[in-house]
């Protein structure tokens, strides 16, 4: 069972990997062979591929901003043919940002009466950028949604609550599947400690202004004024990294480390005691899949988060607490009252939370859908 996977992901070169690592891995497990066709990028991306057990093709994305889309897109319409005719492929997977190359690509075969695999049209995430870049992104995104919902076998998306807006924004009815991230669990120590002296929280990830980190410090300078004894650490990189860097040296309970190694990852993490997801309600975040909960999750940590709609699938978790996405400080406090009202329901909230990980939230649970809309497409 073969799949060419068509991304515009520079792999060895981007955070933004993981998802099709991920996914890939998993689908691997359950007896898929993939190949993908991505965006040059790192010179090692072969190799480092290769090793995860993947083989990688290549065309030329341009680097410059509002011409990457279009670059793409005309390298793979032309590479699409030669791997077809010295490969053997069951279904196609196109990413939203590859379908009008693809596109391009099947009109031309069935103009000569030649026949393709099935293929699958993949939105895992709208665009994110904003200013005259986004808007061409936008027009790019509207473009291939339109182009493919009705030409597509199948239509796959991250999360229900992407569903959602791509089925109001182009007024489609027919149904979806859902793959939504996941975790690589044995990746991650499960730390369900006791609380030590202090309490411990955490943040990880991109530090960009759009995910609402500012609170991160009015929550920290709410706690200090409530006299708790705690620590905020803070590690990732991004525009915000000289702010926490300097917001570090001035609030004795912020810890900020900057970039840290990939395997240093989940060590950091197993010594904290609760992760903080402060989403604010923006459209990445109501259309997303949150790995870094799953993260949390993985290794012990109870999590405080905002409720967007991004949030909802972890709702029913016991270690999974949310305050309004606008300003959930207030409710964060009253969260921490509760998580520390029992002398043991810590320790319980933390094991639970490593157990709800390994039973549902690893790569091989977040694929279900996907592996078996792809086993009907052979069999159509």
């Amino acid at each position: 069972m073969n799949i060419l996977w068509i991304t515009p992901i520079r792999f060895g070169d981007t955070i933004h990997q993981v998802g099709e690592i991920g996914t890939a891995s998993a689908l691997i497990k359950k007896g898929w062979n993939i190949d993908f066709l991505s965006a040059e990028g790192n010179p090692n991306a072969q190799k480092f591929m290769s090793e995860l057990g993947f083989k990688l093709f290549q065309v030329p994305m341009s680097r410059l901003p509002g011409a990457a889309g279009i670059s793409f897109n005309n390298n793979i319409s032309k590479k699409i043919p030669l791997l077809l005719k010295k490969n053997n492929y069951d279904v196609i997977m196109v990413e939203w940002q590859a379908a009008l190359g693809f596109l391009k690509f099947k009109k031309s075969i069935i103009a000569k009466n030649m026949t393709i695999p099935p293929w699958l049209f993949e939105d895992r995430s709208p665009p994110a950028n904003k200013g005259i870049v986004g808007r061409l992104q936008w027009l790019h995104y509207d473009k291939a949604w339109k182009s493919s919902h009705i030409d597509a076998n199948e239509i796959e998306v991250l999360v229900p609550g992407l569903e959602k807006f791509v089925k109001n924004r182009f007024s489609i009815t027919r149904p979806m599947i859902y793959c939504p991230s996941g975790v690589e669990i044995d990746r991650f120590q499960n730390s369900s400690k006791p609380l030590g002296g202090i309490i411990k929280f955490v943040y990880h990830g991109s530090l960009d202004k759009g995910r609402g980190l500012d609170k991160i410090i009015k929550f920290g300078i709410k706690l200090s004024n409530e006299n708790y004894k705690f620590n905020i650490l803070i590690f990732g990189v991004g525009p915000l990294s000289k702010y926490f860097s300097k917001m570090s040296n001035k609030y004795s309970w912020l810890e900020f480390k900057g970039r840290v190694d990939y395997s240093e990852v989940p060590i950091l993490l197993s010594d904290q005691d609760i992760g903080l997801l402060p989403l604010p309600d923006e459209l990445p975040w109501n259309v997303g899949s949150p790995l870094k909960a799953m993260e949390y999750a993985a290794s012990g940590l109870i999590t405080l988060a905002t409720d967007v709609d991004g949030s909802i699938p972890f709702m029913n978790y016991n270690w999974f607490f949310c305050g309004p996405k606008d300003n959930p400080i207030d409710r964060w406090i009253e969260h921490i009252e509760y998580i520390f009202s029992e002398p043991m329901q810590f320790i319980s909230l933390r094991g639970a939370a490593r157990r709800d990980a390994e039973k549902f939230l690893t790569w091989d649970v977040s694929v279900i859908q996907l592996d078996k809309a792809l086993r009907q497409l052979l069999n159509d």
